[in-house]
């Protein structure tokens, strides 16, 4: 993946848990310009296997549906 992706017009979300780790965060850090961090005190993907509601609260308050 390059580095330093900034797309005009485009927001990046990312479901950051936070039991990953800094690595994780520098890493998307140095991908997206300006990376947008939803950090939740959880390991990977256990906010979707887990919490599939909370995750779709999440999702529908980004895309704006409630």
């Amino acid at each position: 993946m390059p580095d330093g992706i900034d797309v005009k017009g485009t927001e990046i979300h990312i479901f950051y848990a936070l039991k990953m780790g800094k690595k994780y965060r520098d890493r998307y850090k140095q991908h997206f310009v300006h990376p947008i961090l939803h950090e939740q005190d959880l390991q990977h993907e256990e906010l979707l296997a887990c919490y599939p509601d909370k995750w779709a609260r999440l999702v529908k308050s980004i895309v704006g549906i409630i």
